[in-house]
């Protein structure tokens, strides 16, 4: 299960960076396949059609797809909800950067998107989380060990601290954004003023206390795991 698990969020991943490295040469042959050049002015909102509409539902299946897997996997590890939910987050997070890297600048701009803080923090402790989760035994014996708490305090503190970012990135959705942003409007405000005052270093600390913590309760896992297979009956 662990390897399948592996296997599909690698896939996953590598589909995704070559489908958005790919998509800036992909473009311009599907903009000059509808025919837009002999009408004045038109191959420009195509471009922005289709960059907004092929790049959204693929972003958004990934997502999708990732916290599928991620439920399914932290179930067998005893990290379920906290590892859907952070990957869920972390993800959203992430999407501006995802959404504008190698995309069509008016579709960046068309959804709000002029400004992306944080993509590499996300980043780090998304990928972190699923290694972790490939790493972790298919037990859940040291699911109340210090290392899994020390992991869910760092985990919870980073998204509180990155809380501006997917707060923002719901509001870009096309239609339920708009619903999204009457709620979540005073939230927002106060997600930006903790942001500021943790700042970009402290963001960076706490990932690097989030992914030794995340080490830590792999090591302890694992070795915990190969000691009741060592003193078992044969």
């Amino acid at each position: 299960m662990t390897r399948r698990f592996t296997i599909r969020w690698l896939i996953a991943l590598a589909g995704l960076s070559i489908f958005s490295v790919l998509f800036p040469y992909l473009l311009p042959p599907l903009v000059r396949a509808t025919g837009c050049a002999h009408v004045g002015g038109a191959c420009g909102a195509v471009a922005l059609v289709l960059a907004i509409y092929l790049r959204l539902p693929v972003i958004i299946g990934v997502g999708i797809y990732l916290v599928i897997l991620t439920s399914k996997q932290s179930r067998i590890v005893g990290a379920q909800p906290w590892a859907s939910l952070f990957i869920l987050l972390t993800y959203i997070a992430a999407f501006p950067f995802l959404f504008a890297f190698g995309n069509f600048g008016a579709a960046n701009f068309a959804l709000g998107i002029v400004y992306i803080n944080g993509p590499l923090a996300v980043l780090t402790m998304l990928l972190a989380t699923l290694i972790g989760l490939s790493c972790l035994p298919e037990e859940s014996k040291t699911r109340h060990s210090g290392a899994r708490l020390a992991t869910l305090t760092t985990g919870g503190i980073a998204l509180l601290l990155t809380s501006n970012l997917w707060l923002t990135s719901l509001t870009l959705i096309p239609v339920v954004g708009s619903i999204l942003r009457l709620i979540t409007g005073p939230i927002h405000m106060m997600a930006g003023s903790i942001l500021r005052l943790g700042g970009a270093y402290g963001l960076l600390i706490v990932m690097a206390l989030f992914i030794a913590s995340l080490a830590w309760w792999v090591i302890t896992a694992r070795r915990t795991s190969y000691l009741n297979v060592s003193i078992s009956p044969s």
